[in-house]
């Protein structure tokens, strides 16, 4: 059960960065620059303190 949470976990990761690379290279090219130093860790730091349960 752990094997398939975590499997599905990290192909839910893998949809949402190839969705931010989508949206990042048909973005405006201002905030394209302003966004180029950043990695995806930038962007998936606040998600880390987000509580799972409900």
């Amino acid at each position: 059960m752990y094997k398939l949470a975590k499997d599905s976990a990290v192909n839910a990761r893998t949809q949402a960065i190839n969705q931010l690379k989508a949206v990042l290279i048909r973005a405006d090219p201002q905030l394209g620059e302003e966004l180029a130093g950043l990695g995806m860790q930038s962007f998936s730091a606040p998600a880390q303190g987000w509580s799972t349960t409900a």
